[in-house]
């Protein structure tokens, strides 16, 4: 089997496969974190190949009753102490206590494109990350000076139009959707998942440099269109952030924003929904929620209900932001 090496934020990773189209496809996720082979024993090792063989008698095990979890097509059980995660086609065992994952990857499951790479493998990615002290939240994160901040949300909610305006204002920015949290003594890092930003070309006409965007790759079955922000905004990248601000963004049909403050009980109650797999093992769970405890204690939370003139007029709202965040 071809092996790759990742390193992602000092804990090592190893992927082993048969198949060049699934090295391919999970390399075009983390590629940013490939290293050479400096340990025997990685952190986190997953292997997984074209053939049911890799499974033994393991192939042969039936799911059956409520997953654990579903995320689109995608269900997982717990047998004991293991993890299995299947889509009908596929069926990958796991032990993340272990660090280890192994399982079949069918031809139709390496071609579901975007399914496996960011769904599947991501989703066994992070449940192994957070076993290594790593949390995944879906977030944008942007910092300038001493100002730090984490925008959750799910998708379509303006995390990006906002990180956007706040990049053309000087902001250096961590990632799109994807950051992962690491608690460091008392306090609480942020760390990108790098890649492509998304954006609805009828929002980036509002951006003249993004007006072109339009043309680009097209991100799921939206309208959406995919670009690199490294492009359009060179040297504004950072690997990591201390977060002291978190803007919870919401829309509504109203003509005008409005910054909500919120409490730190508050701010944790709206964190959890973005931050997969909370309490999915006790093992766990337990330093996951003190993570987003700590982080929710360490920033001022706010609620942003997005208006019309976020998109019309992105510019006043951010200013209305920065003045809210300023006042302390």
């Amino acid at each position: 089997m071809e092996e790759k090496h990742y390193s992602i934020y000092s804990k090592s990773i190893t992927i082993k496969s048969d198949s060049g189209k699934i090295l391919n496809r999970i390399d075009s996720v983390i590629n940013f974190f490939a290293a050479k082979k400096d340990v025997e024993k990685p952190k986190i090792s997953l292997t997984l190949s074209s053939s049911k063989k890799i499974l033994g008698k393991k192939a042969d095990v039936v799911l059956e009753g409520k997953p654990l979890f579903m995320f689109d097509r995608l269900c997982c059980y717990r047998k004991g102490k293991n993890y299995f995660y299947s889509d009908g086609k596929s069926l990958v065992f796991s032990q993340p206590e272990k660090g280890t994952s192994k399982g079949y990857i069918s031809e139709e499951t390496i071609n579901s494109g975007r399914f496996f790479s960011h769904i599947f493998f991501y989703i066994i990615l992070v449940e192994m990350l957070r076993y290594n002290g790593l949390y995944y939240i879906h977030s944008s994160g942007v910092e300038k000076n001493s100002t730090s901040i984490l925008i959750p949300g799910n998708g379509g909610v303006g995390k990006t139009t906002i990180s956007l305006a706040l990049v053309r204002k000087g902001f250096c920015y961590l990632s799109d959707d994807a950051i992962l949290l690491q608690k460091f003594k008392k306090k609480v890092i942020a760390h990108p998942i790098p890649g492509d930003f998304h954006i609805d070309p009828s929002i980036s006409q509002n951006f003249k440099e993004l007006s072109e965007v339009k043309h680009a790759l097209k991100y799921g079955k939206g309208p959406k269109r995919s670009f690199d922000p490294a492009i359009f905004y060179p040297d504004s990248f950072i690997l990591k952030s201390k977060p002291n601000v978190i803007i919870f963004p919401q829309i509504v049909r109203e003509a005008e924003s409005r910054l909500i403050p919120l409490s730190s009980a508050q701010c944790l109650a709206k964190m959890i929904p973005n931050s997969l797999l909370v309490m999915i093992d006790k093992k766990v769970a337990g330093e996951h929620l003190d993570t987003l405890t700590t982080l929710s204690k360490q920033c001022r939370a706010f609620q942003l209900l997005s208006g019309k003139d976020l998109i019309l007029n992105s510019d006043k709202v951010i200013e209305k932001i920065l003045c809210n965040i300023e006042e302390k």
